[in-house]
């Protein structure tokens, strides 16, 4: 093993060789401004499309410009973009966009991939409720603890849960899931236990 003083050079040699190669100070300020600007314009450009031809769907079909629901029809591409939203500083439709999604019906009798909802929907959701004050959306006082997003979050993941609860040892989680309490949830988790 290394002593401490070759570990120590080698943290010196690691961090001389990763600042000589880097892209720090490749670009000048205005390279770097018209880069953000030009990221600025791409997010958009395709926000303002899904917004104008596909919403309420979850994405929009560049090709025929029309939106479908991939995942669940949660408005998936809205809960992905709020977050960017709040890295760009646009307050106003982060604002509008929190209020949406507040409202989002997760009752629907619609399989949804259990792996999709985690990332797109709970993440989304979390990072937006964890933006939220920076946002200057009105909070309850015991934010971070409860807000509606994080509620919305915690309900979407516990009827995730039998996705990821196999009963049997080394069973694959499910794929696809209903977030509905209805009978055909109750069955399909059923016969997906029994199936192993």
């Amino acid at each position: 093993m290394f002593c401490d003083k070759e570990f120590i050079l080698i943290l010196i040699y690691l961090f001389v060789v990763s600042h000589v190669y880097s892209n720090e100070g490749q670009f000048s300020t205005e390279k770097r401004l018209q880069y953000k600007d030009r990221v600025q314009q791409m997010f958009y450009h395709a926000y303002d499309s899904y917004l104008k031809y596909a919403y309420p769907y979850d994405e929009l079909r560049p090709l025929t410009c029309d939106g479908y629901d991939t995942w669940g029809s949660y408005s998936l591409s809205l809960v992905d973009a709020i977050d960017t939203l709040a890295v760009l500083g646009n307050s106003t439709e982060f604002a509008r966009v929190y209020t949406i999604i507040q409202n989002l019906d997760i009752e629907r009798d619609i399989n949804v991939s259990v792996f999709e909802t985690n990332i797109r929907v709970i993440g989304g959701l979390l990072s937006a409720h964890l933006l939220a004050k920076r946002m200057n959306v009105p909070i309850n006082s015991t934010w971070p603890c409860t807000g509606p997003l994080l509620d919305l979050a915690i309900v979407i993941a516990n009827k995730l849960l039998p996705g990821k609860e196999n009963k049997l040892k080394d069973t694959p989680p499910l794929l696809f899931l209903t977030l509905s309490d209805s009978p055909r949830r109750k069955k399909h988790i059923q016969n997906e236990n029994e199936r192993f």
